[in-house]
């Protein structure tokens, strides 16, 4: 599991969904005909929420054993593979900025099958379209920044509750 991280709140970048792209691409050339879709998910996705300047990926893969197989290309392209990290059935990877440290970008590939595409892009549309609610978590992400300011793990434990009860409703939403 990668150490915490210092948590730092920043108000949307217009240049996270173009950057998101640009990544994608270099996931697609180092993955392959493997890799069937990527989507920008997590908070750089909704333009009207503060978010921690890391931007969230999903990888949606044919066969999770022929991805295991592309991870040396992965971490050509400065990946660090955290293989489920607590996560079954799931890879995630991450990348910092060489020269910083800080955190970029975060990879979270699944299955085609996996129901866990479905609850990560039901919960991103859900925000995008109901503003009230992306708010309240704005504001839950303050109240949990404040409490964990240097622990990235804490502060997603913080988060949790909240956001299992709302990818519910948004998959009640997605359907």
């Amino acid at each position: 599991m990668p150490k915490p991280i210092e948590v730092q709140l920043v108000p949307h970048d217009p240049f996270w969904p173009e950057i998101a792209e640009d990544e994608m691409a270099q996931l697609k050339l180092a993955i392959g005909d493997n890799l069937i879709a990527t989507h920008h998910i997590g908070s750089t996705a909704i333009s009207t929420i503060q978010s921690k300047p890391i931007i969230d990926l999903l990888g949606v893969v044919n066969d999770l054993d022929e991805l295991d197989q592309a991870q040396s290309n992965v971490e050509a392209i400065g990946y660090v593979w955290c293989q489920e990290n607590g996560i079954s059935g799931r890879r995630y990877a991450f990348k910092d900025d060489a020269e910083t440290s800080k955190r970029l970008f975060q990879v979270h590939c699944f299955q085609k099958s996996d129901e866990a595409i479905k609850r990560h892009l039901a919960f991103r549309d859900y925000l995008k379209q109901h503003q009230d609610i992306a708010l309240k978590y704005q504001n839950l992400k303050t109240e949990c920044q404040l409490k964990h300011p240097l622990d990235s793990h804490a502060y997603g434990d913080c988060k949790s509750e909240w956001i299992s009860k709302w990818e519910s409703e948004a998959l009640k939403f997605y359907n």
